[in-house]
C-alpha cells in the first residue's frame, strides 16, 4: 500500500516519479492544510479520508461519516509476527482524531477488509 496526501494547493505522493520516497513528516509538517489522505494499492483500490467532510471511503463509496469536531488525520502502520510463522501480518490504520476521540479503520495488507474502531 502507498499513500498520497492532498493539500489545498498541492499533493505529496509517498513515491515520486523517480521512485524516491517522501517522508510522512512532510504531511505532518503541513497537517493544517491537509484536505484528503488516501491509501491505495497497485490494482486501483483505495481508502480515502476527507478531512473537510469527515468521510472515510473505499473506492469512492462512503463507509463512515465521523462525528468528530476539529478533526486531524490519524494514520499508522503495524507489523506483527506470530511465533512459528515466517510471514509478518501488516495492517494500516487510517481515520480521524481530535483531543477527545479517535475513529479509524484497521485495514489488512491486501486492502480487501477492514474493521471500524471507535
Amino acid at each position: 500500500m502507498k499513500w498520497v496526501a492532498h493539500f489545498d494547493k498541492y499533493k505529496i505522493n509517498q513515491f515520486n516519479e523517480n521512485g524516491n520516497e517522501s517522508l510522512f513528516r512532510e504531511v505532518l509538517d503541513n497537517i493544517g492544510e491537509l484536505t484528503l489522505f488516501c491509501l491505495y494499492d497497485d490494482y486501483s483500490n483505495y481508502y480515502s479520508v476527507d478531512i473537510k467532510t469527515k468521510e472515510i471511503s473505499y473506492n469512492g463509496e462512503v463507509i463512515l461519516t465521523c462525528d468528530i469536531d476539529n478533526p486531524i488525520l490519524l494514520y499508522y502502520r503495524r507489523c506483527y509476527m506470530n511465533f512459528g510463522e515466517s510471514v509478518p501480518y501488516i495492517y494500516q490504520c487510517v481515520g480521524l482524531q481530535n483531543s477527545d476521540k479517535e475513529i479509524f479503520l484497521k485495514i489488512d495488507q491486501q486492502l480487501n477488509s477492514y474493521e471500524i474502531i471507535k
